[in-house]
């Protein structure tokens, strides 16, 4: 059976390119993807890795719109992307039954096909997430 990334970890994959991004790391981000290749042997890695950065553009509006905001409680973009992470890590446990978070996490790790469109669905959920965020500064009325 194919072994290729669920949109779930690309999406995580897109938030921790952004942190490594703003810390200068690149080379704790190259060791991810090498790991994540071993995992998910059918990706291509430079595939994945062009989709993580057109994806991640998004990420940087979201970023800077979540630090911009009047009030704002992200101080800085790592405080953003802690927000993000949290935000997407919760929607993950959300959309689905504990059973079936269960039973997938121990039979079904894996995307047996390509994600069609996988960078705009995380953008999709970027978006979402910055909504997310920004609904939780807004002053209750």
């Amino acid at each position: 059976m194919a072994r290729y990334i669920p949109q779930h970890l690309f999406d995580g994959l897109v938030v921790q390119y952004l942190i490594c991004d703003i810390a200068n790391t690149p080379d704790v981000f190259d060791r991810l993807v090498a790991e994540y290749i071993k995992k998910y042997p059918d990706e291509v890695a430079s595939d994945l890795v062009a989709d993580i950065k057109t994806a991640a553009n998004e990420g940087r509006y979201v970023i800077k719109t979540l630090v911009d905001a009047p009030n704002s409680v992200y101080r800085t973009p790592v405080d953003a992307l802690e927000g993000l992470r949290d935000v997407l890590t919760k929607a993950i446990s959300l959309e689905k039954p504990i059973w079936r978070r269960m039973v997938e996490n121990y039979f079904f790790k894996v995307q047996p096909t390509p994600i069609p469109d996988r960078v705009t669905k995380a953008k999709n959920h970027l978006v979402a997430a910055e909504r997310a965020l920004m609904q939780r500064m807004a002053p209750v009325q």
